[in-house]
């Protein structure tokens, strides 16, 4: 069975589109249409209905998970043989929410680079939802994020991340060691746009309920955010990550809220079958050892 047929039939099935598929593999539609036919040709069936819509047929169904499982093991010795021979090289596509792309990212992967600079980084910074849609679609070799829900991708705990209130050093609430959430009503709150995961944290903790008691502003990025609480009336519920310089130099000031327990996990997430290069092999490995040393990781 020709393992280029296979894995064009397991991504067109995934992205359920020719066009994207075959941007994905690097060839044209007519080439990845040519690879499919020659598939279903040998196999005696129909894998695929085009018409109206790409779908799976019953023995699509049936073959998929056999055909998915024939590319992953193939990666794997693959990747096993570059390793033997010391073939690390190549590129690695990795997404991060704004949180850990922005504030803890650079530094491990300026380390990364350095142990190993024959590999290519390409790092694309959204929200957590972004980030999981493209790593379940193959845009994206492996994703970090901040939100537990991950749909069919795997999770693995990477470094945990607590909430802080944040507000400017003269605001009235900063004069308090411990904020009371009932001191918090009325207040104007920013907070990150739906799909973010510091904003599902905060939607868990304390529900819609509880956003109803502020006046809310929603902003597109943690930068932004900041600079909105620069202008004195506003709070946000931040990263204690994303805010540690500006705390300690005294630009912004942090308070827990009693009763509020705003911890979470930033979570690796990959697909289920073996990594298309050992560079993101390796990359993936490469953040999950930094955690461990770092005593952050389960």
């Amino acid at each position: 069975m020709n393992l280029d047929a296979c894995e064009a039939f397991v991504t067109i099935a995934r992205e359920r589109n020719f066009g994207k598929a075959a941007r994905l593999l690097h060839v044209s539609p007519s080439a990845i249409s040519v690879r499919l036919k020659a598939l279903e040709d040998e196999c005696g069936l129909r894998l695929l209905n085009r018409e109206p819509e790409v779908s799976l047929t019953p023995a699509g169904e049936a073959l998929l998970p056999h055909c998915e499982s024939i590319v992953s093991r193939v990666r794997e010795v693959s990747t096993l043989a570059d390793q033997i021979a010391g073939r690390i090289e190549g590129g690695v596509a990795i997404g991060a929410s704004q949180t850990v792309g922005s504030y803890v990212l650079p530094a491990l992967l300026e380390a990364f680079q350095e142990a190993y600079p024959q590999i290519g980084v390409r790092l694309e910074i959204a929200n957590s939802h972004s980030v999981l849609a493209g790593v379940d679609r193959s845009h994206l070799d492996f994703g970090l994020v901040e939100t537990p829900e991950v749909g069919r991708l795997v999770r693995q705990r990477w470094m945990e991340d607590h909430l802080q209130l944040v507000m400017q050093p003269s605001h009235p609430l900063a004069c308090a060691e411990i904020v009371r959430f009932e001191d918090l009503q009325g207040t104007t709150l920013v907070v990150r746009e739906r799909g973010s995961g510091t904003r599902a944290v905060l939607e868990a903790e304390i529900g819609e309920q509880g956003l109803r008691q502020f006046c809310t502003v929603e902003v597109g990025s943690t930068e932004a955010i900041k600079r909105w609480i620069e202008g004195g009336r506003a709070v946000a519920f931040l990263s204690s990550r994303a805010v540690e310089r500006e705390v300690a130099m005294g630009m912004l000031a942090a308070r827990p809220v009693a009763g509020l327990r705003l911890r979470r996990w930033f979570l690796l997430v990959h697909r289920s079958e073996a990594f298309a290069s050992t560079a993101a092999q390796v990359a993936y490995q490469f953040l999950q050892q930094a955690a461990r040393e770092a005593g952050v990781a389960l």
